[in-house]
């Protein structure tokens, strides 16, 4: 479709219901078999992960690191953690994610509070340094 087809179109939203145990996406793991094959998400899977957990609060004052790789399902927290919780979401480039002293300059300068992070590259931030962490309140490891 070209621009003008698209500003053509109706600018109501669909009249589409969608309920907790709809599927809201397909996550395709090779699990322990090595056989490729569909998970169905439902609404409900990712509330139950980032809304009224009792395991962390996310609220319109946080700011979340997004580290996850979207084919991985912590970028489900770490995208619909910020989304339905009102908090913003930095989503850094791979060669900032690749490079520990520009990502914990960054961790700082944008005074990032919380983050799903591989425990590898905790270790690697650890390593670099730590006064990154100082706006930091919460890190799930996976």
């Amino acid at each position: 479709a070209d621009d003008q087809e698209i500003s053509l179109m109706s600018s109501e939203n669909l009249p589409l219901e969608a309920g907790l145990h709809d599927t809201a996406y397909i996550m395709y793991t090779s699990g322990t078999t090595g056989q490729p094959k569909g998970i169905m998400t439902t609404h409900s899977n990712i509330a139950r992960v980032v809304k009224n957990t009792n395991y962390l609060t996310i609220s319109e004052t946080d700011t979340l690191l997004s580290l996850s790789n979207s084919v991985f399902d912590g970028f489900t927290f770490d995208v619909y953690g910020a989304l339905l919780n009102g908090a913003k979401l930095v989503l850094p480039k791979k060669d900032t994610i690749l490079n520990m002293h520009e990502l914990t300059e960054l961790i700082k300068r944008e005074s990032i509070s919380g983050m799903f992070v591989p425990t590898a590259l905790f270790n690697l931030l650890i390593d670099e340094k730590t006064d990154w962490m100082r706006s930091v309140r919460k890190v799930l490891f996976g």
